[in-house]
């Protein structure tokens, strides 16, 4: 497993050479800020949203009923399975 290396990251974003993530709610992420996506077919998403949920519990309350709407979309998905 290659290390990860912000500055050299930051480079290939800045150039284009890797694909740029913007996800608007109220501003996109910046390209420096590490992204980790959870999918509804990840086993272990239900629980890691759940504790999202109970450690942003001071959050914007339309914040927290977003996470807790992919949380139960989560748990009804019809196909789990561990990372792969």
């Amino acid at each position: 497993m290659r290390k990860f290396n912000l500055s050299e990251e930051v480079e290939k974003r800045q150039k284009f050479e890797e694909p740029l993530i913007e996800i608007d709610s109220k501003g996109k992420l910046k390209l420096t800020e590490p992204v980790f996506i959870l999918r509804a077919q990840d086993i272990s998403a239900p629980a890691l949203v759940q504790a999202w949920i109970a450690l942003n519990y001071d959050a914007p309350k339309e914040k927290l009923e977003g996470a807790q709407k992919i949380l139960e979309a989560m748990r009804e998905w019809p196909q789990k399975k561990k990372a792969d």
